[in-house]
């Protein structure tokens, strides 16, 4: 490694040794840094470790049902819209979402748990990759959970789409 210059890496020059990876602790949550279509937080319930390539999250003082409410609130029409606006686009329809654009994005903390009915349901589409489906089911709860008319959410819908095509 001192061969090759690995410890002149900016890593590698904040570490005593140069070649010791610090003790790792797990993230809470993942979200991805670059999405194609319909980018999702997942929470990391097996403790797995990752590299730079998502966002590591962890809570700071969040209940399990604080968590679940960011977690619909990103993956709706309003936070799908929050994240195209705020993240960066580049080439064939790629988004870049840095952290300040995750920060800013919209989320509800609603009041008490999201109905285990609908928490499910949503996971189980993001489980078989139907992102889309899983954003429309967050979205027709967020609008009434939030009594959102319907012309809105139609606008919100209609306006995501628009972007992405762009």
């Amino acid at each position: 490694g001192l061969r090759k210059g690995f410890h002149l890496r900016a890593h590698c020059t904040r570490r005593k040794p140069w070649y010791i990876i610090p003790k790792l602790i797990p993230p809470d949550a993942f979200f991805p840094y670059r999405a194609s279509h319909t980018p999702y937080l997942v929470l990391n319930t097996t403790g797995s470790l990752c590299t730079n390539s998502v966002h590591a999250i962890n809570w700071q003082k969040l209940t399990k049902s604080q968590i679940e409410w960011v977690q619909i609130s990103l993956l709706s029409y309003p936070g799908q819209l929050a994240l195209e606006a705020n993240g960066k686009t580049y080439g064939s329809g790629v988004l870049k979402i840095e952290p300040g654009a995750l920060g800013n994005a919209l989320v509800l903390t609603g009041n008490g748990r999201v109905p285990p009915r609908v928490y499910k349901s949503i996971n189980a589409l993001l489980e078989k990759n139907e992102r889309e489906k899983a954003s429309k089911v967050a979205s027709e709860f967020i609008v009434s959970y939030c009594g959102i008319d319907s012309d809105t959410i139609a606008r919100c819908s209609s306006m995501l789409q628009e972007l992405r095509q762009r």
